[in-house]
Order: C-alpha cells, then structure tokens, then sequence
C-alpha cells in the first residue's frame, strides 16, 4: 500500500486551490442561471405596441386634423415646435466647420433642402 504524506502547508495549499475552484464553478454556475433567467425574461415578454404615430403632413393644422380624422385618428397638435434645433444644438455644443447650417423649416422638402 502507498501512502501519501503532505505535510501542512501543502494541505492548505490544496484545500485553498479546492476552495477557489469551488467558487470559480458556483460564480460560473450563477452567471449561467443569470444569463438562463434572462433569456426566458425576454422570451417571455410581450412586445409595447402604441396606437400613436408622427407624420409629416404639408399644409397646415386643418389638412393635418382632416387626415387624422380620415384615418381614425385624432390629431395632437405638433410634435417639435421649434424648427431649428440643429441650429440651437450646434450654437450650444459648437461645431466642426465654421459655417452654422440653416435653419430647417418645417414647409421645406428635404430635398429641397440638400442643395
């Protein structure tokens, strides 16, 4: 018969390695059930759907509450009030090129705008 004989640093050596292994597993073994419950989490989630919608509608507040109605809707008025956010971004934050684009308005076409 052989035996084996550690003396008691080598014990706490392994038991320290054993002791890390076992911990690494359960770490292993909680992300997996993490990533598991996730997983389900979404599969099992269902999908937001609104019944609200943005357009873009040339002609005005009436030709906009006409189409709305048309269409089963009801039209809640203008979604971006101010026309020249790019312009108000680029004064606050600054820009790379020295010349500030143009306002936007909302009545002109965005290829009319892209010359």
């Amino acid at each position: 018969m052989t035996y084996v004989i550690i003396n008691q640093f080598q014990r706490i050596f392994l038991l320290s390695i054993l002791h890390k292994l076992l911990s690494v597993r359960r770490i292993m073994h909680l992300f997996v059930c993490c990533i598991y419950v996730c997983v389900i989490v979404v599969s099992i989630s269902e999908a937001h759907y609104t019944q609200q919608w943005a357009v873009h509608i040339e002609g005005g507040p009436q030709v906009a509450d006409e189409v709305a109605r048309d269409h089963g809707f009801e039209n809640q008025g203008q979604v971006r009030k101010e026309v020249s956010t790019l312009h108000s971004f680029l004064r606050h934050f600054g820009s790379i090129s020295p010349t500030v684009p143009k306002p936007i308005s909302p009545y002109v076409l965005k290829t009319d705008h892209m010359t």
